[in-house]
């Protein structure tokens, strides 16, 4: 797969670097939204960078006055939503073409996504095509 180039501008270099001088982890990427910032990590370091009971990531919401969220990196687009989602239950996650198919188990699930005006769907699809421009849709069923 070709390795895409991203521009980072000097608040998200610097959101980085505190984020690795907190976790001791490096992240892959970093995308910073109004009140939510989202680090991407490499496959199994999400668990070390959040921290033992979640320290890591109160000092990182305390200290940059945002919501955070760390999530790993997926080697697909099915991958990437569910590490995303996680902790909640996804049945189904599969890519027809170019529109991605998400099946929650529960319907409280489907509204994380779909609650407060589509919010968080509308920064989880800017993520999932900043890694995954052939995804042109995400449909969320139930």
């Amino acid at each position: 797969m070709k390795e895409i180039v991203r521009k980072l501008d000097v608040n998200v270099i610097k959101y980085m670097n505190f984020f690795k001088t907190v976790t001791n982890t490096n992240a892959k990427d970093c995308i910073v939204f109004d009140n939510d910032i989202y680090f991407i990590t490499e496959k199994n370091m999400a668990g070390k960078a959040v921290g033992k009971g979640g320290k890591n990531i109160r000092a990182l919401n305390n200290s940059l006055k945002k919501q955070v969220k760390i999530f790993e990196y997926g080697d697909s687009p099915e991958q990437l939503t569910k590490n995303f989602l996680f902790p909640l239950k996804i049945i189904e996650c599969t890519l027809k073409d170019s529109k991605l198919e998400v099946k929650f188990q529960k319907a409280s699930d489907r509204r994380y996504l779909l609650g407060n005006q589509q919010e968080k769907l509308k920064q989880f699809k800017a993520i999932l095509k900043r890694f995954y421009p052939q995804v042109e849709e995400v449909s969320v069923l139930q």
